[in-house]
């Protein structure tokens, strides 16, 4: 990487696989539902407990990484929450 190119902390490259296909989107189809809620969690509290203490690290690095990986959760309660409205529409 030359010194120019500024380094994205948040979607670096290499988690990009290839056009259009992420790290995130292979976790998500070989991982369960229960698995992949469990993921975004350890991570979520991952980057709680070492907040501020990784040497020449911003610590608004890490909120962000929390903030990527509650939306991912929360993208999943919230799809949990309408099949479950689906449901009691149908019964």
């Amino acid at each position: 990487m030359k010194k120019s190119e500024q380094y994205n902390y948040i979607k670096p490259s290499h988690y990009s696989l290839w056009d259009g296909c992420e790290v995130f989107d292979i976790l998500k189809k070989v991982l369960t539902k229960e698995e992949y809620k469990g993921f975004c969690k350890g991570n979520i509290l991952k980057y709680q407990l070492r907040i501020g203490k990784k040497p020449n690290e911003p610590i608004e690095r890490d909120r962000k990484k929390i903030e990527i990986y509650e939306k991912e959760l929360n993208k999943i309660k919230i799809y949990e929450y309408s099949i479950a409205e689906e449901k009691d529409k149908s019964s």
